[in-house]
């Protein structure tokens, strides 16, 4: 039997002021510690342009001969549990899409992680288009990706806004022009969005 439990808070980059995604996988006797979020092998794949399975070969290389099976294991079978949505999150960006703003989706996520947590993401049918640093190899917050953003839906960025829980990546988003929001809880992020909007629409 294999048993996963998650840790910290799923983190996209390596960095001091935010906790990295980990889980423990329990099987065969063994507990295993997987940095398994996607700062590990995205930003080892941005810095050394190897792929996502060369990085994960070359975990497997660091693991003691007689775990490999159990980790083999855990990459194959344990990619669905790693992420959850937040409960508001798809009636939040309905709200947008449904008053006709365009909502589209700026995200560090590893191709193949994506391509099984997708599923499970119910607020993708309200949004107009995405881009996924995985598969453009790009990463927040280098202006690169958000310009990337902007220049395949044809966006201006002074009318986008853009929210992201990391204060880089928001800085990010502000150095191409973009209205940039550090998300600290959903009523906070909500309320500096209605705010812009009202700015835009002249009102206070």
């Amino acid at each position: 039997m294999l048993t996963i439990t998650l840790l910290g808070t799923a983190a996209t980059m390596p960095l001091p002021d935010r906790a990295l995604t980990a889980a423990v996988a329990e099987c065969g006797g063994h507990s295993l510690l997987f940095d398994c979020g996607e700062g590990t092998q995205t930003a080892a794949r941005r810095a050394g342009g190897q792929s996502e399975q060369e990085i994960i070969a070359a975990m497997r290389g660091n693991i003691p001969e007689e775990m490999r099976a159990d980790y083999d294991r855990f990459i194959k079978e344990g990619k669905p549990y790693l992420t959850i949505p937040f409960a508001y999150s798809a009636q939040w960006l309905k709200q947008f899409h449904d008053r006709g703003y365009g909502v589209y989706i700026l995200s560090n996520y590893p191709v193949s992680y994506f391509e099984v947590h997708k599923a499970g993401f119910e607020f993708l049918k309200y949004t107009d288009g995405r881009v996924v640093s995985g598969y453009v190899k790009l990463l927040k917050p280098d202006p690169a990706i958000y310009r990337c953003l902007l220049e395949k839906y044809q966006l201006k960025a002074e009318e986008c806004i853009f929210v992201d829980d990391l204060k880089a990546n928001a800085e990010g988003a502000c150095s191409v022009g973009i209205h940039g929001i550090q998300f600290l809880s959903y009523e906070d992020a909500n309320e500096k969005i209605e705010q812009l909007l009202r700015e835009e629409n002249g009102e206070r």
